[in-house]
């Protein structure tokens, strides 16, 4: 569901800046590049931070699972011999 919120918002604040940055700073952004990506990054990022939800919490792995090596513990396979 927090997807589906931070794309909404982000669509919405996105299209109103590109339509600012058009009409009334009249800057020619043939691609709107800052606008779409710039905002849109800026946007993304914050309103994860507000809607990441603490079922997050439980994605870390065990610490002996980490002190192994995730490549041999997670995936059967050794990606360095040293």
């Amino acid at each position: 569901m927090g997807a589906l919120i931070i794309g909404v918002c982000a669509s919405v604040i996105c299209y109103g800046v590109t339509q600012w940055v058009k009409k009334v700073r009249r800057i020619d952004n043939s691609l709107d590049v800052f606008a779409v990506y710039g905002v849109g990054g800026m946007t993304g990022v914050l309103l994860t931070s507000f809607l990441a939800s603490e079922s997050f919490v439980g994605l870390r792995v065990s610490r002996e699972d980490e002190a192994e090596g995730l490549d041999i513990t997670a995936q059967g396979e050794r990606a360095y011999e040293l």
